[in-house]
């Protein structure tokens, strides 16, 4: 054990005797864990102690904002609300990326999104493993990213990149194998630092509590956190939803019954995928609207969001017509075409789309 892991040793026993953190002993403790010199058992020791405690709003508030402050901060310039969608994570029912369909569906009707994301802690395929897959360089330049969000309408924030100061987390939370305060600050912690809403989404009911509370503070105009009752970390067809809204400095709380929008029902199998392989293409289908009608519901609740939470509509109901066009005209299609040619090879997309049948539904 170094003097960095003493340092920090004070911080772990705090929380395991359940006493909260105060925003002196996170920023400590983040600074700490951002100077990459501390052991991997202590890190993991903070969290999961961290976790037993459970993480009050202010924690997760103060968390957040130490983390935004070493990351790679980015401005992009752009008429329009620029507005992000990401899920905690950990809901293992191993949907497709709907987030992702989702931020290209609406960014295909007219919005402006940044997207943020990362590799799958529990997934199938998270947001970057299927960008990587279908030609989106993660490595890509600040400056690409950039021209990306301005000049198309929508870009990838790949968390590694824009957080290195993080990196040393990601061991200690593979070591773990559960859910961390990561996976709660992750969505919470875009870089972009004009980004004027965002849909959250949790799985777990009480996160949707505290995330919600947290979210007041964070600097975002227009913020939505959504919970399904099937514990989803998004918006679903599934059953009812949960939703909180940022009004002004309140929280406004609804209720979202698919039906209500004319989305059809659908069961939690329908929306399931087997592989990482089912995975991509289902995602893929859902963006050129190819897939079951059960699963674009999906989507088209989730993009709907999006259009909400950047002012382009003034509720669900019209989101769902404005993404259904989206898909139905190509302009999705056409919205992943051009981010991958711009940050990667979309040669590789059409690769993929070969492999998978795809293009001969085209």
């Amino acid at each position: 054990m170094n003097f960095q892991d003493f340092e920090f040793r004070p911080f772990i026993k705090k929380l395991m005797l359940r006493e909260d953190l105060t925003e002196e002993d996170i920023e400590t403790s983040v600074d700490l864990i951002s100077k990459g010199q501390l052991s991997v058992a202590s890190i993991a020791a903070f969290l999961v102690a961290l976790a037993m405690k459970k993480e009050t709003p202010n924690e997760i508030q103060c968390l957040v904002r130490s983390v935004r402050k070493r990351s790679v901060r980015l401005t992009p310039k752009h008429n329009s609300p620029i507005v992000d969608i990401c899920g905690t994570g950990g809901d293992f029912i191993n949907t497709p990326n709907i987030s992702t369909a989702a931020a290209v569906v609406a960014s295909g009707s007219g919005v402006c999104v940044a997207k943020h994301g990362n590799r799958s802690m529990s997934g199938l395929c998270g947001s970057a493993d299927f960008l990587e897959h279908i030609g989106f360089d993660l490595g890509s330049p600040l400056s690409t990213i950039l021209s990306s969000i301005e000049k198309i309408g929508i870009g990838f924030i790949y968390a590694p990149m824009f957080h290195p100061s993080m990196g040393t987390v990601a061991a200690a939370r593979k070591l773990i194998g559960a859910r961390t305060v990561f996976n709660i600050i992750g969505p919470l912690s875009n870089p972009c630092t004009n980004l004027a809403g965002q849909v959250i989404g949790v799985t777990d009911p009480l996160l949707f509590e505290k995330i919600s509370t947290a979210s007041l503070n964070l600097g975002l105009r227009n913020v939505m956190v959504v919970h399904a009752h099937e514990n989803i970390d998004e918006l679903s067809n599934t059953g009812p939803n949960d939703i909180s809204l940022k009004d002004g400095k309140q929280l406004k709380r609804i209720q979202l019954d698919p039906k209500d929008v004319n989305i059809k029902s659908a069961s939690i199998d329908a929306i399931k995928m087997k592989t990482k392989k089912q995975s991509i293409k289902t995602t893929l289908e859902c963006i050129y609207g190819h897939a079951e009608r059960e699963l674009l519901g999906i989507v088209e609740l989730n993009a709907a969001a999006v259009l909400v939470v950047a002012d382009k509509v003034r509720d669900i109901g019209d989101g769902i017509d404005l993404a259904r066009k989206s898909i139905i005209e190509g302009k999705a299609r056409s919205k992943l075409y051009q981010l991958i040619d711009r940050c990667g090879q979309a040669r590789r997309l059409e690769e993929v789309e070969n492999e998978l049948g795809i293009r001969q539904q085209l």
